[in-house]
């Protein structure tokens, strides 16, 4: 069964205003629905494989930690995704829904976890903010009215 990405707006890449707008079910399969569109439309758009690769990278963490920790898994619940391509060839990302909020209403702190352990002491996960906090160049969270949203803005120069 289609996941049933629906496509709210589309600006014309090569614009000013290059804009990619997704409406999503909360689940697993949305993402990878998602994820292929918003590819799809930033090759489109003339964007580098190697910065497309670090978009999808951002895109694919943040949408799966909604899946997974703001809806629980459930798969009950939407997603807005926001793209914008911006003057000079960084990017915009804007991730909305209504799940539940983030631990202490913050962002997670942490660094990269410790891989001077053991093999089998090794985490399976605890990766994915590291990799778009070091990715971003911005990176804000807000809790409003119920709602969450995360602002990523990843700037040319850290897109491969």
């Amino acid at each position: 069964m289609p996941a049933q990405v629906r496509r709210v707006t589309a600006r014309a890449p090569g614009t000013d205003a290059a804009h990619l707008r997704l409406h999503l079910p909360g689940t697993a399969d949305a993402v990878r629905d998602a994820l292929a569109q918003c590819v799809s439309w930033l090759m489109d758009a003339g964007v580098r494989d190697g910065a497309c690769g670090t978009i999808e990278l951002v895109v694919a963490e943040s949408l799966n930690n909604v899946v997974e920790h703001a809806y629980g898994g459930t798969g009950r619940g939407d997603i807005g995704l926001d793209l914008r391509l911006l003057p000079g060839g960084g990017v915009e990302v804007r991730i909305d829904d209504h799940g539940q909020p983030m631990p202490q209403g913050a962002l997670p702190d942490r660094g990269p976890p410790d891989l001077a352990v053991p093999r089998g002491d090794l985490p399976e996960g605890g990766f994915g903010w590291c990799l778009i906090r070091t990715l971003s160049s911005r990176l804000v969270y807000v809790r409003k009215n119920g709602r969450n949203r995360l602002f990523v803005r990843l700037d040319a120069d850290r897109l491969g």
